[in-house]
């Protein structure tokens, strides 16, 4: 892997060396870099592009929910739904919901997947093993990102 960065940075610095895009001459000082930064234009288009981001980002983050089955992050609009004890639930796909609908006392109280998940039918052994045994040893099966939930909601 090494080798093949360094050749990789050999191969593009001779290439911008044989079209001449490699700078020449005294370098810049630092009041050439740093003298001529004001508040103009590009300032305030900065200072607005990061408002709308954040505002866009927020309206992304207040329009989830979170799949009370598997713990995924489902968008409100898209997902599936269940009305239960005057109460909203969304879910990620249709065997999550189904998997509420039999048993919707288990999963009212909320995502918690090292107890909650079971396995849907054709899932590893690995993730299996897992919930059977209350996650207990498959630490990094949480810890990673949720890799058995996201694996069994595909």
């Amino acid at each position: 892997m090494l080798a093949t960065m360094i050749l990789a940075a050999l191969i593009v610095a001779a290439v911008f060396s044989a079209l001449g895009l490699i700078p020449t001459g005294p370098r810049p000082t630092r009041a050439d870099i740093f003298g001529s930064i004001t508040v103009n234009y590009k300032l305030v288009l900065n200072v607005a592009g990061l408002a709308i981001f954040a505002g866009f980002f927020w309206l992304t983050a207040r329009r989830g929910a979170r799949d009370p089955v598997c713990g995924m992050q489902v968008d409100r609009d898209a997902g599936a739904t269940v009305r239960h004890a005057g109460r909203t639930h969304y879910f990620c796909g249709e065997h999550c919901r189904q998997a509420f609908l039999a048993d919707p006392d288990r999963y009212s109280g909320g995502p918690d997947v090292s107890v909650r998940s079971t396995p849907r039918p054709g899932a590893s052994a690995t993730a299996a093993r897992a919930v059977a045994s209350g996650f207990e040893g498959f630490d990094h099966l949480v810890d990673a990102g949720h890799v058995f939930v996201l694996d069994e909601c595909r």
